[in-house]
């Protein structure tokens, strides 16, 4: 018995001594993806730890089967610790397994793994059921598998995106497009308006493709949207902006305007954006206005019909009715009427403008006028404007009539301004003049030359000291005409004709 355990203690102690002197590898712990995952991309990489053993140079071999047994495995040898895949097949399952060697020791298997492929598209954009989409509307979807839990998508070739009215998708209105596999919009190209698509999505490389995705629909863009001028737009120009809200992927919008709501007669237009700028219109009418878009498959309807309404009248700002005190050399002033290429003034010392005192057709389309001749001291004056368009001969009615009265006093407490101390020669005049003024203090007066309607040509600030002034003024650039000589100082102002005859 006593020999039997000597026998058995020698023979375990040999087996120890050689299982020690053996270089022993371990086996790879797979790692990612985890072990029954779903939703994975068909380059997925398959990755391990890595393990030690008798040598420093480990490959591993790594065994892909969609057969657990592994009867006809995809075999990958390798010193990294993990692989990339190619082109697997869409919403398949796939098993996976590895083993180190050191080249003479070779580890135990690895546990076995499986993972499946995922198979559709997650449509993103837009929402189903959406409206008013436009005729280029940008076509999304996820770019992840799973919509949003899984991984990046990648490993595709391309996207198929199909588009029809029948969810059939064989109807005359079938659409399809390919984008790359790196791409996940795509923008459609001139939808009928007004019109309701199904569209899907799939993936694919050169060995597969993916289910299609969950179909959707969407409708587009029935018609325009007016936005300015507001419905019922009152006392409008006659060259203003019209706009409406911009739809995009069309060639170009129609504009129509019109007295009759039945457009029987319009104004027809063609803009490239979303707004364009009347013409041809007239004072005082009430004007309806639509727009459609257009493109080389389709024609929208009809907006809503808006409406505007062109100012008929001119309405005054300054002087303000029934001003007192104004000076005698006022500013008349009114609100601006777009379009309006020049105004009619006129202004006389009683409310019949039969014969009035001045009657004049402003230069251009400023909204006032400048009274040149000095007014009457303490006198109320009647003044009217009506506006008027210079391309087809139309004016609007007068505007009101207003007054203002005149201040009692002109000046101040010295005599420059008065007429026995300037003198203005030679006049008439071939261009130079010259200005003299005597003075008891030191001024700064301005000196404008304008015509008769108030048209400023000249103007310069002068320097007068105590005594006597003279100035030359050169005017070789004025045509031959009558002219008005303007000084002012302090807000107290000297006219006087002057007449330029070369």
């Amino acid at each position: 018995m006593k020999k039997l355990y000597s026998f058995l203690v020698l023979i375990f102690v040999f087996a120890t001594l050689s299982i020690s002197a053996q270089k022993f590898i371990y086996t790879p712990a797979l790692s990612a993806p985890s072990d029954a995952d779903t939703n994975q991309v068909p380059n997925v990489v398959l990755d391990w730890d890595a393990v030690t053993g008798g040598s420093s140079d480990i490959t591993y071999e790594v065994h892909l089967d969609v057969d657990s047994t592994f009867s006809n495995p995809v075999i990958f040898t390798t010193m990294n610790t993990s692989v990339t895949c190619e082109e697997l097949m869409f919403g398949t399952q796939y098993f996976w397994k590895v083993r180190a060697s050191d080249g003479t020791n070779t580890s135990y298997w690895s546990e076995i793994w499986d993972f499946t492929i995922f198979d559709g598209i997650v449509l993103w954009k837009p929402n189903d059921g959406h409206n008013d989409d436009d005729p280029d509307v940008l076509l999304t979807w996820r770019d992840k598998t799973g919509g949003l839990s899984g991984p990046e998508i990648t490993g595709l070739t391309y996207f198929d995106i199909q588009l029809d009215t029948a969810v059939t998708f064989d109807s005359p209105m079938f659409i399809s497009y390919v984008v790359d596999g790196d791409v996940f919009e795509k923008n459609a190209e001139y939808l009928h308006f007004g019109t309701t698509y199904n569209w899907r999505v799939r993936a694919g490389h050169s060995l597969d493709e993916t289910e299609w995705s969950d179909l959707r629909t969407f409708t587009t863009i029935v018609a325009v949207e007016l936005d300015d001028p507001n419905n019922g737009s009152t006392d409008m120009g006659i060259v203003f902006e019209l706009e409406w809200d911009k739809i995009s992927g069309i060639l170009d919008y129609i504009i129509q305007i019109d007295t009759d709501p039945a457009f029987s007669d319009p104004i027809e237009r063609i803009s490239l954006t979303n707004k364009i700028m009347t013409e041809e219109l007239i004072f005082g009418n009430m004007y309806y206005w639509r727009v459609n878009a257009n493109h080389i498959n389709d024609v929208s309807e009809w907006s809503e019909v808006w409406t505007f309404e062109t100012i008929n009248t001119v309405l005054l700002d300054s002087p303000e009715n029934g001003a007192i005190n104004v000076e005698r050399l006022p500013n008349l002033e009114w609100e601006e009427i777009l379009g309006a290429s020049k105004f009619q003034v006129q202004y006389n010392d009683s409310p019949d403008f039969t014969e009035p005192i001045s009657d004049v057709i402003t230069p251009d389309s400023l909204p006032e006028f400048q009274i040149i001749y000095i007014l009457e001291k303490e006198v109320e004056y009647f003044w009217r404007v009506r506006a008027m368009d210079g391309l087809i001969a139309d004016t609007t009615d007068w505007s009101e009539v207003w007054s203002f009265t005149t201040i009692g006093e002109i000046g101040i407490d010295n005599p420059v301004f008065n007429e026995a101390n300037i003198s203005i020669f030679p006049n008439p005049s071939n261009g130079n003049i010259f200005l003299n003024i005597e003075t008891e203090n030191s001024m700064n007066v301005k000196l404008s030359i304008m015509d008769l309607l108030g048209k400023s040509f000249y103007e310069k600030q002068f320097q007068f000291n105590h005594g006597t002034n003279s100035q030359k003024i050169v005017l070789d650039d004025l045509a031959n005409g009558i002219y008005i000589v303007r000084l002012e100082n302090d807000g107290k102002v000297y006219t006087e004709k002057l007449v330029i005859d070369k």
